[in-house]
C-alpha cells in the first residue's frame, strides 16, 4: 500500500507448540490477521481486504458533545459539577454516602457563589448582573435536578440541609465590615437566592411534599436583617427589591411592569419545572405570609402573578383540593387549619379588609387562583 510503518500487517498462517502466533520479536505488540484456522479463512480474508482498502467493519464513533461543565467560564467556576453528579448517582442507587454528598454539594455551592460578586461602577452594574445570572443557569439547573431527585428517590427530603444552605446565602445580601458600597451592589446574590428559593418551594409542591414544606417555611433564619438593619421574619428575607433592575428598566426603556418578573419568566425553561409551577409557589408563599406572618411594613411581594391576570384556571394544588382528602393533605403547606378558615381569609380581599397586590392596571383573582368556591366540594 505505502511505506508508512502503520500500513503493514502480518498474515499469520502458523502457531507454535504453545498456541502463540509465529511473529518476529519486533512485531509482537502489533495487530495481525489470523489465517491459522481453515474454518475462519473467509472471515480472515475479509478482514485483510478491509484493511487493504481502509474499510473497517467497525468504525470508531465521533467524539460526542462536550460536557457542559467543561464550558464553565473561569470567573464563575463554582466547582459543583462533579459533586452534583455524585449526589444524583447516590440518590438513584441509594448509596450510603448520599447524605454527606448532598451536604458537601450544598456547602460548596453556598461558599463558591462568592465568585458571582460584581465589582464595577454603579452605572454598569445592571449589565454585569444579567451576564452573571445568565452564566449561573447551569448551576441553577444542577440545583433543581438535585431537589427533584431527592423528592423522587428519598423518603427523607433533607429539609435541614436545604434550610442551612439558604441560611448561608443571607450574608451575601449586605455589606460586612467597613468601606463604601452602593445600594444595589448585592442584587446579584438577592436575585439568585430568590430564584433558588422559589424553585425549591415549587418542587416540594409539585411532588406533594406538603408536610416537609410546612416545616421548611416555618423556620427562622439567623442574621436575617435587611440592608437597613431591620429584622425580617422567616422566609420573607428571600424577597428583596432589586434597584438595579428598576434602573435597567428605565435605562433601556423596556417598559415592563416588572422587569424582575419578566426575567424570571424568560429563564423558566426547565423541562420538569415550568413557569406555572413557579407561579403556584409564589401564590402559596404569598397566602401563607399574609396569613401567618404579621408584619405591617413587609410582605411577600408577588412577582410571577403579574402574568396571571388572564388566567382562568386555579393553581393545580387548589384545583385538586376540590377533594376533601387532598385538602386535608395540603392545608399545612398553605398554613390554614380548615377550609372555612381559608375561604374566610380569601373573602377579606373582596371586603376591603385586605389589599390585592396590583401592578399599575394589572392584578389577579385570589378567589379564582385558590378555587375558593369549589374547595372540598368532593370527597
Amino acid at each position: 500500500k505505502n511505506r508508512q510503518q502503520e500500513k503493514f500487517v502480518a498474515a499469520v498462517v502458523e502457531r507454535d507448540e504453545t498456541g502463540e502466533a509465529y511473529l518476529p520479536v519486533y512485531y509482537k505488540s502489533r495487530i495481525y490477521i489470523d489465517f491459522c484456522e481453515p474454518e475462519n479463512y473467509a472471515d480472515s480474508f475479509e478482514k485483510l481486504l478491509r484493511w487493504i482498502y481502509d474499510k473497517p467493519l467497525y468504525k470508531r464513533p465521533p467524539i460526542g458533545k462536550q460536557p457542559a461543565f467543561l464550558n464553565e467560564r473561569d470567573d464563575i467556576a463554582l466547582g459543583t459539577s462533579f459533586l452534583s453528579k455524585r449526589v444524583l448517582l447516590g440518590l438513584k442507587e441509594a448509596k450510603p454516602y448520599v447524605n454527606g454528598a448532598i451536604e458537601e454539594y450544598l456547602v460548596t455551592l453556598s461558599t463558591n457563589i462568592e465568585a458571582l460578586r460584581i465589582d464595577c461602577k454603579p452605572e454598569e452594574y445592571d449589565d454585569k448582573l444579567i451576564e452573571k445570572i445568565d452564566a449561573f443557569i447551569p448551576y441553577r439547573n444542577e440545583f433543581i435536578q438535585i431537589c427533584i431527585s431527592v423528592c423522587q428517590y428519598s423518603d427523607d427530603i433533607k429539609i435541614d440541609k436545604f434550610y442551612h444552605f439558604f441560611e448561608k446565602l443571607i450574608p451575601y445580601f449586605k455589606k460586612h465590615g467597613t468601606g463604601s458600597f452602593y445600594e444595589h451592589e448585592f442584587d446579584v446574590f438577592k436575585f439568585i437566592a430568590y430564584e433558588l428559593f422559589l424553585y425549591y418551594v415549587a418542587i416540594l409542591l409539585k411532588y406533594e411534599k406538603f408536610i416537609d414544606l410546612d416545616e421548611f417555611l416555618d423556620k427562622q433564619y439567623m442574621g436575617s436583617e435587611d440592608s437597613y438593619g431591620y429584622d425580617v421574619e422567616g422566609y420573607l428575607i428571600f424577597y428583596n427589591y432589586l434597584k438595579s433592575l428598576d434602573y435597567r428598566n428605565r435605562r433601556l426603556n423596556c417598559r415592563k411592569l416588572s422587569l424582575f418578573a419578566d426575567i424570571i419568566k424568560e429563564r423558566a425553561k426547565h423541562l420538569s419545572i415550568d413557569f406555572s409551577d413557579l407561579m403556584q409557589a409564589d401564590f402559596v408563599l404569598f397566602l401563607r405570609a399574609e396569613h401567618l406572618i404579621h408584619n405591617d411594613w413587609r410582605r411577600w411581594y408577588l412577582q410571577t402573578l403579574i402574568y396571571s391576570e388572564y388566567r382562568r384556571r386555579p393553581m393545580e394544588i387548589f384545583f385538586r383540593a376540590q377533594s376533601k382528602k387532598y385538602f386535608e393533605k395540603m392545608k399545612c403547606a398553605i398554613g390554614f387549619d380548615d377550609v372555612q378558615e381559608l375561604k374566610s381569609f380569601i373573602e377579606e380581599y373582596y371586603t376591603e379588609k385586605r389589599e390585592i397586590p396590583r401592578w399599575q392596571h394589572c392584578s389577579f383573582s385570589p378567589k379564582g387562583l385558590a378555587n375558593s368556591d369549589n374547595l372540598c366540594s368532593k370527597r
